[in-house]
């Protein structure tokens, strides 16, 4: 994971081009421009890989976890446009066993980082790296118990525990593509194209979740033909 912050934080530092002046006016029809060697190679978007598709964060009740619901609102400060709005039930409760998959939902990246030179860019710099460490260390402890239970639990036990481990790849997937892109890359020069890099490169990192995710779906699918269908039928079988 760490590995992952440091991808994003190049990615957020790094987009800016330089500037390259033209010629005098009167010697332009002479000179034929160099091509722009300082250009970054076309990236591909997030939108390109399709990683949206796969978050599962659609609208509605999580599956397995009533209690909490999800929301989708257009927000043009993220990537893809969409901001994942989380709700709690207070009038519905939570089994105990599932406190590591809720402390998922009360997390979300951290907003107005800027990443500018200055004092904004340490307390920037600051915040995210505490972000990316109590991301790895709930995903960790989430995997760690339900990894745990696919092992020891019941027929039934080991199906739920594997749906919650497709869950928690695609819920820490989707904290990181639909990142609030930081002050710094989403305005000034090329924000465009800065933008467009940034989000590529949270997309390309999320990767490694949509493909964790993606095995932990094949095996609970396998393991949920023997039950009947349950709230993680959808979620095995998508």
């Amino acid at each position: 994971m760490r590995t992952i912050g440091l991808a994003i934080v190049l990615a957020a530092c790094g987009g800016k081009r330089p500037v390259v002046k033209a010629p005098p006016s009167d010697e332009a029809a002479k000179v034929t421009p160099a091509p722009d060697k300082t250009a970054p190679a076309p990236v591909e978007t997030a939108s390109a890989i399709d990683v949206f598709g796969r978050l599962g964060d659609a609208d509605g009740p999580v599956p397995g976890l009533e209690a909490v619901s999800t929301r989708r609102q257009p927000d043009p400060t993220r990537c893809g446009g969409i901001q994942v709005v989380v709700t709690r039930d207070p009038d519905q409760r939570t089994a105990i066993d599932d406190a590591d998959f809720l402390a998922l939902y009360q997390i979300s990246f951290p907003t107005h980082l800027d990443f500018t030179d200055g004092p904004a860019r340490k307390a920037s710099l600051e915040r995210f790296d505490q972000w990316i460490a109590d991301l790895s260390r709930l995903g960790a402890a989430a995997r760690a118990h339900y990894g745990s239970q696919t092992q020891t639990a019941s027929e039934t036990g080991r199906v739920i525990a594997g749906a919650r481990l497709v869950q928690i790849e695609r819920r820490v997937a989707s904290l990181l593509v639909r990142a609030e892109i930081p002050v710094d890359v989403r305005t000034g020069e090329f924000a465009e194209d800065k933008k467009a890099a940034f989000c590529a490169q949270i997309a390309n990192a999320a990767e490694t979740m949509l493909a964790g995710a993606a095995q932990a779906e094949t095996t609970c699918a396998e393991h949920a033909k023997t039950l009947p269908p349950g709230w993680w039928t959808a979620v095995c079988s998508r």
